[in-house]
């Protein structure tokens, strides 16, 4: 499965973490773009209602968000990707994140941006996802705590 982006956003549409994959040099957002893209994507998710399926085509990519809380999870995949299974990756995403953090919460991403972005390395590489078992992802990051 190839994965473009990844973004988590709060209610009030503020973006709290952002990350980028591309695997060629030519594909790669330039960084004025991608607030734009951000804005446009997070405006849209909010406005949605819960009755509504959670994927949407955008500017040739697939978005398949969840919400949890009062966070948004939102990966940018491609069009042609199978859009159950990037939920079902978003899912573990949060599952993983629950079971480091015991409950993930917005000040969780906000005061641990890095351990984020640690989780999401583990689970993607160049854009593809090579992990899914949580108790390998977390293993490494309990290893860098004692």
């Amino acid at each position: 499965m190839s994965v473009r982006f990844f973004l988590v956003v709060n209610k009030q549409g503020q973006t709290k973490l952002s990350r980028y994959y591309s695997l060629k040099e030519q594909e790669e957002t330039p960084l004025n773009k991608r607030v734009t893209l951000e804005g446009e994507i997070s405006r849209k998710c909010l406005k949605r209602k819960e009755n509504e399926c959670s994927f949407f085509e955008m500017n040739n990519n697939m978005i398949v968000y969840r919400r949890y809380a009062s966070l948004f999870f939102i990966v940018g995949c491609d069009p042609q990707e199978n859009e159950l299974g990037m939920m079902e990756f978003v899912h573990c995403v949060v599952e993983t994140l629950d079971y480091h953090f015991q409950s993930i919460c917005e000040l969780d991403v906000m005061f641990n941006i890095e351990k984020l972005h640690f989780v999401l390395d583990e689970m993607i590489a160049n854009g593809h996802i090579v992990e899914h078992a949580k108790i390998k992802i977390v293993e490494p990051l309990q290893m860098l705590q004692l």
